[in-house]
């Protein structure tokens, strides 16, 4: 209610005032760098929006013009119905399950959802950049119409967005779903890689212009095609633009209306098939230790590091880092492949660097157990066996993707002879990258909130001290990887044949750091398992 008059407000701006609560909410979390940050990329999209507007309509070639507003209006309500699904858990307003237990009316929600995915820094940008559409293409009267169809146009790309994600919501909120969420980003994030080979200033206009012709008979490009006939004085043919978005929003109101309703008074569930493998005897059993690593022992740090492998395969925020672990190691040396052409032997060595990505994520190596490290500590298991064993889960995982990587910088190189030795000095690297990140992950433990986003795996905001000590580590740990790297780069330079000397030194210099990181981490945290279960997770280690 309010405070002065003790009349409660709209519901619709009540949810406003959550959404913009939220976002502060998530500033504090993420630190206020992270919110100015986000204001800034925020503005300069808006404007670079702003002036790309006002630019494309100015062009000289007026189908340059066109294109602008008819394909990007189809781009913009495209990005804008698929990319909020890629982050579902981070708006808590997408998710109508959250709203379940309130009794809210349909109408006045509806009003209130949809103003409040208005607010935030991504619809400040597409705002700013519809306001420089207005100014660039709007000439007397066809202002007015282009505010109209910019008007229709957010209203259609906010009312798409909602009705899909609300249809979408029960199936992204499962296991199976936020793997599909993984998969799928990973290959946008592959795929917008992959737009750096196109050489756009080669495009013809008139491709363009067939492109143009095909979307204006959609909604979004319609809109687009109305304000640049209104700009050239077709009114007839402006007006008629409009009809199509104006079907389509009150269609797709009514859309997300029903699946709303039934989002809020129906419950959706069922069982997980679980298939297991099945003995001699006809019992039903799950072998500890995967049996396609006949390598790993059945010892404390085996059984640390088959979890390990498990919760790879099966927690959505574990594989998003696996699958960026597979898009930089191998994307990686592909495009360097293709960028450079003609490569030396010797750059096979360059497939090694994706260990030191995974150095990187791997300075909180509690964080993802959460409460689940309680179970560890009751159990007896030393720290020294769940860090070995977290240790080897990532040697597992870094060396398949090396190994890919290396191979396809020998297809292009003919440095077949040098891929035994990316392995070799990749697990060396690893070996002593995780010298410090084994320490930093027992005495900085960072807790990660759980979230239904399989992207939000980063860490809440936990001071900038944290943050601070962070790069020192990871500047210990370049420190520590010079000498690898520079032997090995040298070596490969100057006499490649050393290689099979320099190589196995290397290794031996990662295990020694490597054990002396394990050593020291244990002494530390020995004593103090249950403050590190308390740093993760509060409420579990109370």
């Amino acid at each position: 209610m309010s405070r002065r008059s003790g009349v409660a407000p709209p519901i619709p701006v009540v949810l406003v005032r959550l959404k913009l609560r939220l976002l502060r909410n998530r500033a504090r979390r993420g630190g206020v760098l992270g919110l100015v940050l986000g204001a800034l990329v925020a503005v300069w999209a808006g404007s670079f929006g702003f002036g790309l507007a006002i630019a494309a309509a100015h062009a000289h070639d007026p189908r340059v013009s066109r294109a602008v507003v008819v394909i990007g209006a189809t781009v913009l309500v495209v990005a804008w119905s698929f990319l909020p699904l890629l982050t579902f858990g981070t708006d808590e307003t997408l998710d109508p399950a959250r709203l379940q237990l309130l009794p809210l009316e349909r109408r006045p929600l509806m009003q209130g959802l949809l103003l409040a995915s208005l607010v935030g820094f991504a619809p400040f940008a597409v705002i700013a950049t519809m306001a420089g559409v207005v100014v660039g293409y709007g000439r007397g009267l066809a202002a007015i119409l282009a505010i109209v169809a910019v008007v229709v146009l957010v209203l259609l790309s906010a009312a798409a967005a909602r009705t899909l994600a609300t249809l979408l919501a029960a199936s992204i909120t499962s296991r199976r779903g936020r793997d599909l969420v993984v998969v799928v980003g990973a290959s946008v994030a592959v795929g917008a890689q992959l737009l750096r080979f196109i050489r756009f200033d080669k495009v013809h206009a008139a491709t363009v212009d067939h492109v143009s012709n095909a979307l204006r008979w959609l909604p979004p490009g319609a809109l687009g095609q109305a304000i640049v006939d209104a700009r050239a004085g077709d009114w007839a043919r402006s007006f008629t633009g409009l009809v199509p978005a104006l079907i389509a929003v009150p269609l797709l109101l009514v859309l997300w209306g029903r699946a709303l309703e039934r989002s809020l008074t129906v419950v959706t569930g069922g069982a997980t098939k679980v298939h297991r493998a099945a003995d001699a005897d006809g019992h039903h059993n799950a072998a500890l230790l995967p049996r396609h690593i006949p390598f790993l022992r059945p010892t404390p740090w085996g059984a640390v590091a088959a979890k390990e492998l498990r919760y790879v395969a099966r927690d959505p925020r574990r594989k998003v880092v696996f699958a960026q672990l597979v898009a930089f190691g191998i994307g990686g040396p592909l495009w360097f492949a293709i960028k450079a052409g003609n490569l030396p032997p010797g750059s096979t060595l360059a497939a090694s660097f994706a260990g030191y990505l995974a150095i990187v994520g791997a300075m909180n190596q509690f964080g993802f157990d959460g409460g689940a490290l309680w179970l560890d500590i009751v159990a007896g298991n030393g720290i020294r066996d769940e860090l070995v064993g977290k240790n080897f889960a990532l040697l597992v995982q870094v060396l398949p993707v090396v190994l890919v990587g290396s191979v396809i910088l020998a297809t292009f190189s003919g440095g077949w002879l040098y891929v035994p030795i990316a392995l070799v000095i990749a697990a060396a690297g690893l070996g002593a990258g995780l010298g410090v990140a084994n320490v930093v992950s027992v005495r900085f433990p960072q807790r990660i909130p759980e979230t239904k986003n399989p992207f939000g795996s980063r860490a809440g905001g936990q001071g900038c001290v944290i943050g601070l000590m962070f790069f020192v580590a990871m500047a210990i740990q370049g420190v520590l990887l010079a000498p690898v790297a520079v032997a090995t780069a040298v070596t490969a330079a100057i006499a490649p044949v050393a290689l099979i000397v320099v190589a196995p030194a290397c290794a031996v210099y990662g295990y020694a750091l490597w054990r002396m990181g394990v050593s020291v981490a244990e002494r530390w945290a020995w004593w103090r398992q249950p403050e590190l279960l308390t740093a993760i997770d509060p409420r579990r280690g109370a």
